[in-house]
């Protein structure tokens, strides 16, 4: 059986706050890469599929470790790119001896009554790269199977809706509410049960039938005002109100 695989990342990477959380996904999957010799050159398209993220956002988080001084990159527009990474250790030093020169001030005696407490021994946390890839296809495939069934359930919208006008228009406002109405836990039904729901009274009204029906809503109209949430008429307030035309 083999064994699983970790990404290594070492806690001053993971502490550092000015490097984002897609950057330090992308140096741990480039250090589980290079290996001992700190080289690696996966293609960008490999790199942002592994990490679960788009190739754009991919070439940031690179460009963001170089800013950083934990990556060099040295480009190629046939072989690909190489990428070397630079070990934390070295990153913290330089910064020391930048420090370290830039400050002349004669150093402060120390009381001997204070007690120094020793500097802890680096630490590398051990992230499981199949639980992080694992999640990122997750949100994938998540996103791809609502944005799949908003598309099958505007076709069928679509379809029984008595009016036929501005269509990819009543499609976006279709998938936004179709967005909305399922990031709610509080309502059980799906939205085309509602809409078929009011549109099996609606479409009696008299307003809807009257002039060729005309007076019907356009489809954008419909699904901007969510007009399937409109309160159902009482009888005798249908029966006026037709009289009344």
């Amino acid at each position: 059986m083999n064994k699983p695989l970790f990404a290594p990342l070492p806690l001053e990477v993971l502490r550092r706050g000015d490097i984002s959380a897609n950057a330090k996904l992308v140096f741990a999957r480039l250090k589980l890469y290079a290996g001992e010799n700190m080289t690696a050159f996966p293609s960008m398209t490999t790199l942002a599929v592994e990490c679960g993220t788009t190739r754009r956002c991919a070439m940031r988080s690179v460009a963001h470790l170089e800013r950083a001084g934990l990556l060099r990159v040295v480009r190629s527009t046939g072989n690909g790119n190489v990428y070397h990474l630079t070990s934390a250790e070295s990153v913290t030093s330089a910064q020391s001896v930048t420090s370290d020169n830039a400050d002349t001030s004669p150093v402060p005696k120390v009381s001997p009554q204070l007690v120094t407490t020793p500097t802890p021994p680096l630490v590398t946390k051990q992230v499981h790269i199949k639980d992080v890839l694992k999640r990122g296809t997750e949100k994938r495939f998540e996103k791809m199977s609502l944005s799949r069934e908003s598309e099958s359930q505007f076709e069928y919208f679509w379809q029984i809706y008595p009016r036929k006008e501005g269509k990819e228009s009543a499609r976006k406002y279709f998938k936004a509410a179709y967005a909305e109405h399922e990031a709610n836990p509080s309502i059980n039904r799906k939205l085309m049960g509602l809409i078929e729901e009011a549109l099996g009274w609606q479409k009696e009204l008299d307003e809807w039938q009257r002039d060729s029906r005309r007076w019907i809503p356009k489809p954008t109209t419909y699904l901007r005002d969510k007009r399937w949430l409109d309160e159902r008429p009482r009888t005798n307030d249908a029966d006026e109100h037709a009289k009344g035309f």
